[in-house]
Protein backbone atom coordinates (compact mmCIF):
# COMPACT_ATOMS: atom_id res chain seq x y z
CA UNK A 1 0.00 0.00 0.00
CA UNK A 2 1.36 3.27 -0.68
CA UNK A 3 1.95 6.07 1.61
CA UNK A 4 -0.59 8.35 0.60
CA UNK A 5 -3.48 5.53 0.34
CA UNK A 6 -2.64 4.11 4.04
CA UNK A 7 -2.73 7.99 4.87
CA UNK A 8 -6.29 8.55 3.71
CA UNK A 9 -7.23 4.66 5.64
CA UNK A 10 -4.84 5.83 8.89
CA UNK A 11 -7.52 4.90 11.84
CA UNK A 12 -5.53 5.68 15.27
CA UNK A 13 -5.69 2.75 17.57
CA UNK A 14 -4.86 4.51 20.56
CA UNK A 15 -2.15 2.14 21.01
CA UNK A 16 0.30 4.00 22.43
CA UNK A 17 3.43 3.09 20.68
CA UNK A 18 3.82 6.72 19.21
CA UNK A 19 4.07 7.94 22.92
CA UNK A 20 6.87 5.70 23.25
CA UNK A 21 9.30 7.13 21.13
CA UNK A 22 12.08 9.40 22.43
CA UNK A 23 12.21 12.99 20.85
CA UNK A 24 10.47 15.96 21.48
CA UNK A 25 6.82 16.66 21.97
CA UNK A 26 6.83 20.31 21.14
CA UNK A 27 4.05 22.54 22.57
CA UNK A 28 2.77 26.40 21.13
CA UNK A 29 1.51 28.63 23.81
CA UNK A 30 -2.34 27.75 22.80
CA UNK A 31 -1.45 23.63 23.75
CA UNK A 32 0.08 25.02 27.09
CA UNK A 33 -3.29 26.80 27.57
CA UNK A 34 -5.54 23.84 26.72
CA UNK A 35 -3.23 21.41 28.99
CA UNK A 36 -2.47 23.41 32.00
CA UNK A 37 -6.59 24.18 31.59
CA UNK A 38 -7.15 20.42 31.00
CA UNK A 39 -4.82 19.78 34.31
CA UNK A 40 -6.84 22.63 36.45
CA UNK A 41 -3.52 24.46 36.45
CA UNK A 42 -2.29 27.95 35.41
CA UNK A 43 0.18 28.36 32.84
CA UNK A 44 3.12 29.19 34.59
CA UNK A 45 3.05 25.98 37.03
CA UNK A 46 2.46 23.58 34.03
CA UNK A 47 5.53 25.32 32.15
CA UNK A 48 7.46 25.04 35.04
CA UNK A 49 6.46 20.88 36.21
CA UNK A 50 5.72 19.83 32.72
CA UNK A 51 8.24 21.31 29.97
CA UNK A 52 11.55 21.62 28.95
CA UNK A 53 13.49 23.94 26.78
CA UNK A 54 14.57 22.04 23.61
CA UNK A 55 18.21 21.76 23.21
CA UNK A 56 18.26 24.21 20.19
CA UNK A 57 16.32 26.24 22.30
CA UNK A 58 13.58 26.87 19.90
CA UNK A 59 10.97 26.54 22.10
CA UNK A 60 9.14 23.91 24.81
CA UNK A 61 8.54 20.54 25.40
CA UNK A 62 6.52 17.56 27.13
CA UNK A 63 8.82 16.27 30.03
CA UNK A 64 9.86 12.60 28.95
CA UNK A 65 10.29 9.78 31.23
CA UNK A 66 14.38 8.31 31.75
CA UNK A 67 13.22 5.76 29.25
CA UNK A 68 11.80 8.81 26.52
CA UNK A 69 8.23 7.83 27.20
CA UNK A 70 5.83 10.50 27.14
CA UNK A 71 4.97 11.64 31.13
CA UNK A 72 1.57 11.57 30.36
CA UNK A 73 1.06 8.34 28.94
CA UNK A 74 -1.04 6.07 31.81
CA UNK A 75 0.45 3.40 33.11
CA UNK A 76 -2.99 1.74 30.89
CA UNK A 77 -1.10 2.87 28.05
CA UNK A 78 -3.40 5.54 26.86
CA UNK A 79 -3.05 9.94 27.17
CA UNK A 80 -3.51 11.13 30.54
CA UNK A 81 -4.50 14.51 28.35
CA UNK A 82 -5.92 13.07 25.75
CA UNK A 83 -8.84 16.02 25.54
CA UNK A 84 -6.00 18.81 24.92
CA UNK A 85 -3.57 16.73 23.83
CA UNK A 86 -0.58 19.02 21.87
CA UNK A 87 -1.29 19.82 17.71
CA UNK A 88 1.80 17.46 17.67
CA UNK A 89 0.66 14.65 18.48
CA UNK A 90 -3.31 15.55 16.92
CA UNK A 91 -1.33 16.15 13.61
CA UNK A 92 0.28 12.25 13.66
CA UNK A 93 0.84 10.50 11.24
CA UNK A 94 -0.44 13.58 9.29
CA UNK A 95 2.39 16.37 10.04
CA UNK A 96 5.07 13.71 11.76
CA UNK A 97 6.33 9.95 11.56
CA UNK A 98 8.46 8.40 13.43
CA UNK A 99 10.99 6.24 11.80
CA UNK A 100 10.15 2.58 11.25
CA UNK A 101 6.74 3.79 12.50
CA UNK A 102 5.29 1.66 9.64
CA UNK A 103 6.00 -1.28 11.89
CA UNK A 104 5.43 -0.27 14.80
CA UNK A 105 2.17 1.81 15.04
CA UNK A 106 -0.88 -0.53 15.50
CA UNK A 107 -3.15 1.92 13.06
CA UNK A 108 -0.68 2.31 10.62
CA UNK A 109 -0.55 -1.47 10.37
CA UNK A 110 -4.18 -1.88 9.68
Amino acid sequence: MSTASALRNFVCTQCGKCCRIPGYVRVSESDISRIAACMDLDTDTFIAKHTRLMADRSGLSLLEEKDGVCAHLTDDGICGIHAAKPEQCTGFPYTWRYPNMESICEGWKI
